[in-house]
């Protein structure tokens, strides 16, 4: 580290440093090089709370696992096959996944508790995107009142619920269109919008695209 300290890491170990942390250099022992990924995560994350506001190392039984996740999201890269992107997403929600459980380990347990609960919601939402989500069936779900579900929404994804739900929607027609050949209105439907053009205007809006235009950039 800049300070002089020397760490050594082994196998299992994770190491974190803050972006506002000191600076360190990496030096090997022997012949085994480092593998390092950098990554740059908006500080907007609400679920990504640094372990420390300078550097921080973790032995975790997750380490190998985020690095093959990693190793295989990148060999697919090399993969000509169709499904090569849908592919690397799943890698990549499973690495995410995997170092959210590790950062959470010491989390609030009440929190984590509602964490899981949300969870669970946003599978079932994601299960059936063409019901109408509103504000009281969703809380109806996770048994909570509308302003506590409303306030969590925003502790844990700085969004409000209809700003998650439409997540959803989106993300899920973004995947139907890069990788279905279907007709632009059965996405519509599949997403839960009645209309065609107002499905469109919501796509447009969101990734600031039509989906037209999004098929044809493909």
């Amino acid at each position: 580290m800049e300070n002089g300290q020397k760490i050594i890491t082994k196998e299992q170990d994770l190491y974190f440093s803050h972006a506002d942390g000191q600076g360190h250099i990496h030096r090997p022992v022997g012949k085994v090089p480092w593998k390092l990924i950098w990554l740059q995560i908006s500080k907007e994350n609400s679920w990504l709370v640094p372990p420390s506001q300078d550097w921080a190392l973790r032995t975790t039984p997750y380490a190998n696992r985020l690095r093959y996740y990693l190793e295989d999201m990148f060999a697919e890269e090399l993969e000509n096959a169709s499904e090569r992107s849908t592919i690397q997403q799943l890698y990549a929600q499973l690495f995410f996944l995997t170092l959210q459980r590790e950062l959470q380990e010491n989390s609030d347990p009440g929190l984590l508790r509602y964490k899981q609960s949300f969870s669970k919601l946003w599978m079932q939402v994601s299960a059936s995107l063409e019901q109408r989500w509103s504000l009281d069936a969703l809380c109806k779900e996770v048994d909570l009142s509308p302003a506590h579900f409303s306030r969590l929404c925003h502790v844990f994804y700085r969004k409000s619920p209809g700003m998650k739900v439409r997540e959803l929607k989106m993300e899920h027609a973004r995947s139907l269109l890069q990788n279905i050949d279907c007709p632009i209105s059965q996405v519509a439907e599949v997403i839960g919008y009645e209309s065609t053009s107002t499905f469109s205007t919501a796509f447009s809006h969101y990734f600031h695209l039509s989906p037209s235009d999004f098929r044809r950039s493909l």
